[in-house]
């Protein structure tokens, strides 16, 4: 599901990346989508006209492939485990917001980070918020890897 440069290929059917979770309860490391209010911005709909298909640009291949190696705290690339159009997403960590915890405001996807994958996400913002990551971090050694 993986490629061989993501830091997620590490992980294989016995020590999973993401795992199932049939409770459906808002916990650490839960998928979910959620409503965030953007109070001062008023919602408008864009039509393009004039467009037979309409597409994204994307990212540029370099920068997908440097952020899927571990070079940036802020960015995190992923394979979300939806069925979706969407093969791989860049999430921005430089852009966490907290959400509310009323079952109005989210809406649960069946799946969650393993306590693994949890360790290493924690890891990633430690190198965010802080500038650096430990010295026993997974992280480095994928790097370090990569890198020989």
């Amino acid at each position: 599901m993986y490629p061989d440069d993501s830091i997620q290929s590490l992980f294989n059917d016995e020590q999973l990346w993401w795992i199932k979770d049939d409770k459906y309860t808002l916990c650490r490391g839960a998928l979910v989508y959620a409503f965030i209010n953007h109070f001062d911005q008023h919602p408008y709909g864009f039509v393009p006209v004039g467009r037979t298909e309409a597409k994204r640009a994307g990212y540029n291949p370099e920068l997908v492939e440097r952020i899927r190696h571990c070079v940036y705290p802020q960015f995190f690339w992923e394979k979300l485990p939806l069925d979706t159009e969407t093969e791989e997403s860049i999430l921005r960590l430089d852009q966490i917001q907290p959400i509310g915890t009323h079952y109005n405001g989210f809406k649960h996807t069946g799946y969650r980070l393993s306590e693994d994958a949890l360790e290493i996400f924690d890891d990633w913002l430690t190198w965010l918020i802080w500038g650096g990551l430990p010295e026993d971090s997974f992280i480095l050694s994928f790097q370090e890897e990569l890198n020989d």
